[in-house]
């Protein structure tokens, strides 16, 4: 150590940290997107981070190479993830441990938001409008997923107060979506396009 250098500290991380990190800038942002539609940028990108991160938790149990590629350390994909943590071959690890189960909305939902992550951190230059009706339902879509992940499917270690932050971030983020202007307006048009159908 050079002559006057402090101890050293550290700064530590888990996985499990990740996910609760990535789901508490997701809300912070969600409440910001009234008054700045930008926030929705950081929304997107936090969301994504929260349901990799639980994904990876969810099927990881003691063993970090169950999230790894063959041979690597290099991280499965996203989309492999997510496909593991439907599988009961990959998720069950303990007595209580179970698949998430997810509505063929939730995959939608779930595909759609990662197509708009991927191109807001890899920005080709352009001028681009992204419809925010869209954004609002998938994003409510997302939060039930990462709560699943994190929650329902038996291997995330949370301790207490994380396992409190994940059900007030999704509990909270979702009534505040579903009591915007967008989200109802969303749901009027469903209700008419519903009324016209024989």
């Amino acid at each position: 150590m050079p002559k006057g250098k402090p101890n050293a500290k550290y700064v530590r991380f888990t996985e499990e940290m990740n996910g609760v990190d990535y789901l508490e800038r997701a809300y912070a942002a969600i409440q910001r997107f009234p008054r700045d539609p930008r926030a929705w940028k950081w929304i997107v990108i936090s969301l994504h981070g929260a349901l990799y991160s639980f994904a990876v938790c969810a099927i990881k149990g003691t063993d970090w190479t169950r999230v790894t590629k063959p041979g690597t350390r290099r991280l499965i994909a996203f989309d492999e993830a997510i496909r593991r943590c439907q599988s009961s071959e990959w998720t069950t690890q303990y007595v209580r441990s179970r698949p998430v189960q997810l509505s063929d909305d939730q995959k939608d939902a779930i595909r759609w938001l990662k197509s708009i992550r991927n191109q807001l951190e890899h920005y080709t230059p352009l001028a681009w409008n992204i419809e925010e009706h869209s954004l609002v339902t998938s994003a409510i879509a997302a939060l039930d997923v990462v709560r699943a992940l994190a929650l329902d499917t038996g291997n995330v270690r949370l301790d207490t107060t994380q396992r409190h932050t994940v059900e007030a971030c999704v509990r909270k983020g979702t009534r505040f979506l579903q009591a915007t202007q967008l989200y109802r307006d969303y749901v009027a048009a469903m209700q008419r396009r519903q009324r016209k159908t024989p």
